[in-house]
């Protein structure tokens, strides 16, 4: 089975956070073809709106670095979050690709880092290893 076929199986719903708007179209782009339903934040306090709105979604794609609240606060927020919403996935998305600056990411509460430019098979790889079962 290869992972396009594990990720069409079971479409997911996520919620790609990221303050550049072609960053976050790259990555609908990637997605919604095998089955995914995209939604987007365009900053930290409407990616905490979305899922304080609910139901969360099955993962969160998460830019590290943004003005105002940058990935790594938006992180912690979401974990202090109650119920589901405060155990969604979420992943790194960054340019930085430095083992302190993964290491950063998981201390923050980020469960995997994807680096940036992001391509389809990485991006599947990864949500097939944080997605449960």
């Amino acid at each position: 089975m290869t992972i396009g076929e594990k990720t069409a199986a079971r479409p997911l719903r996520l919620l790609v956070v990221d303050d550049v708007r072609p960053n976050r179209l790259l990555i609908r782009a990637l997605l919604v073809p095998e089955g995914h339903v995209v939604e987007e934040a365009a900053d930290g306090p409407a990616a905490l709106a979305a899922l304080a709105a609910g139901p969360p979604p099955d993962a969160v794609l998460l830019d590290v670095h943004m003005p105002g609240m940058d990935g790594h606060e938006v992180a912690a927020a979401i974990r202090a979050l109650p119920g589901p919403a405060g155990r969604v996935p979420i992943i790194a998305l960054t340019g930085d690709i430095r083992a302190e600056d993964i290491a950063a990411a998981r201390a923050a509460g980020m469960d995997d880092h994807l680096a940036k430019p992001v391509d389809r098979a990485r991006l599947l790889a990864v949500l097939a290893r944080v997605m449960p079962g």
